[in-house]
């Protein structure tokens, strides 16, 4: 028999979790450095995005990882101006040293930085900036007082009336005693205030290239678009709905996808989950806690460039067991009805009978046979 005092399940007062902020976050990235900064990174598995801008003047850029605790397998420059960049350069000698030449002033550049295989440690990255033209690039922040507008009215004695015999081996030996009575008007008097007392904002502190953004997180039973350009994509997917399995599908794509791999997304760098053995472009995960963040890189071999969809579907382990996290504040009933059904009934009917009319209906047939067996299975 059925209790008479059933649980209120789902409660009236469903619990706050799953959180709307879950303590699992989305994964961050390596953030931008610049001309003369150091900066430890740690690596775990996947590639590793540093960006850097070169904000002090045009010149020439130079990436130093040669202090490092594991191998290094590659470190490659990407044009930062959009989400994926074109390819500048590579470490082809394997020095751990990447030098960019004639870099615009306000450039951005992305660097990755791989390892082979399951390779973990950190490394410090060394950012040195040479100028090609220094004085090409004045302070952004010139005095408003110059120290004089005009040229001294009273001017050195200059050449000096005994100058010394060295390094010349014949000096003149009549030196004028003063300089000229009648002096160039060169420099001016009214010489032109520059740099300006009122210098431009430009370098805008906010300039239009933008550090790179990367593909945002979609979920389950979400598609979309991803353009790429050359480096590896990063598409982050949330389990939203239930624990269960995932399955992350980039078969629609025009151009040959070499490797999707799975990260953990609990930490900046996470533990490797799975990779698409198979090629067929179809990577799925068993066991997703509901609410876990995983990152999938999309790469493909040399310099191709294409669109793909992704597809991202959800299955859940135990439905049953991921009850709404709206139940509703009015349940149909409180309690089992008083009169339950008696199922299954105390006289069941006898079917198939066991004897078959004597009288069939004349409708369809007009003749009909005198089979049925009159002991019918």
């Amino acid at each position: 028999d059925p209790t008479k005092d059933p649980t209120t399940d789902p409660t009236k007062n469903p619990t706050l979790s799953p959180t709307p902020n879950p303590t699992t976050p989305s994964p961050t990235h390596v953030g931008t450095i610049a001309c003369g900064d150091t900066q430890t990174v740690e690596y775990n598995g996947p590639p590793v995005y540093v960006t850097v801008e070169m904000n002090l003047f045009e010149g020439d850029l130079r990436f130093d990882a040669t202090d490092t605790n594991f191998p290094i397998n590659d470190i490659t420059a990407w044009d930062g101006s959009t989400i994926n960049g074109v390819r500048l350069d590579s470490d082809t000698d394997r020095d751990n040293i990447l030098e960019l030449f004639n870099v615009n002033r306000f450039q951005v550049i992305n660097f990755t930085v791989e390892a082979q295989g399951a390779a973990s440690g950190s490394f410090n990255v060394t950012i040195t900036c040479t100028s090609d033209a220094p004085t090409k690039s004045p302070t952004s922040e010139p005095t408003q007082s110059p120290s004089t507008m005009d040229p001294t009215a009273d001017p050195t004695i200059d050449p000096t009336a005994d100058p010394t015999q060295d390094p010349t081996s014949d000096p003149t030996k009549d030196p004028t005693k003063d300089p000229t009575t009648d002096p160039t008007d060169d420099p001016t008097k009214d010489p032109t205030t520059d740099p300006t007392k009122n210098p431009t904002l430009s370098p805008t502190p906010n300039p239009t290239t933008p550090s790179p953004t990367h593909v945002g997180t979609i979920a389950c039973g979400d598609t979309q678009t991803v353009e790429y350009n050359g480096p590896p994509v990063y598409v982050t997917v949330e389990m939203n709905l239930f624990e269960g399995d995932l399955r992350f599908d980039a078969t629609d794509t025009n151009f040959p996808i070499n490797d999707i791999t799975a990260w953990d997304g609990s930490t900046i760098n996470g533990v490797r989950l799975d990779s698409d053995t198979d090629r067929d472009n179809i990577l799925e995960l068993f066991n997703v806690n509901r609410f876990q963040v995983i990152n999938f890189t999309v790469e493909a071999q040399g310099a191709a460039s294409g669109s793909f969809n992704v597809t991202i579907t959800c299955t859940s382990d135990a439905p049953t067991k991921s009850p709404t996290s709206e139940p509703t504040q009015s349940p149909s009933t409180m309690d089992p009805t008083a009169d339950p059904t008696i199922d299954p009934t105390a006289d069941p009917t006898q079917d198939p009978t066991s004897d078959p009319t004597k009288d069939p209906t004349k409708d369809p047939t007009t003749d009909p046979t005198d089979d049925p067996t009159k002991d019918p299975t």
